[in-house]
């Protein structure tokens, strides 16, 4: 039903690709090109949700890369938040005590539970300044 309703008809199309692509080329080029990437638009959304890789994805499967997706955009907004603070002397402070929250709720598996080496690799970081904060986006990490 949402994408159906006026809120979810941008799920309808295919993003186009940019002007520069399409530079000179007939209608059923543009069309193939459009048809190709729809093909592997799909075929990254079934990579994305199917965490066993059968070639099926599972409603359980669909709530966990949802959880994800959401907790990661959640984290990405917050910490974007934070970078707008650049005159804050607490910026560096704030962005470690964010980055724990999640480590703690989403990748150390409890919360003030047994400790986890991620967090103390976050509290072990030294910034001095707004630009300092990269270090923290390091998805190696986290």
């Amino acid at each position: 039903q949402f994408f159906l309703s006026k809120k979810g008809e941008w799920g309808q199309k295919v993003p186009q690709t940019s002007e520069e692509w399409f530079k000179g080329m007939k209608p059923e080029g543009k069309k193939q090109v459009n048809r190709e990437m729809a093909k592997y638009r799909a075929g990254d959304v079934l990579a994305w949700h199917d965490l066993d890789r059968d070639g099926k994805i599972t409603l359980v499967e669909l709530e966990k890369t949802f959880t994800q997706w959401n907790v990661l955009l959640t984290r990405h907004n917050e910490l974007k938040a934070i970078r707008k603070q650049k005159k804050d002397k607490k910026v560096i402070e704030k962005t470690k005590s964010l980055e724990e929250k999640y480590a703690t709720k989403y990748r150390c598996g409890s919360e003030g539970g047994e400790q986890c080496p991620l967090i103390d690799s976050i509290k072990s970081k030294k910034g001095k300044s707004y630009k300092s904060i990269r270090w923290f986006l390091n998805d190696g990490e986290l």
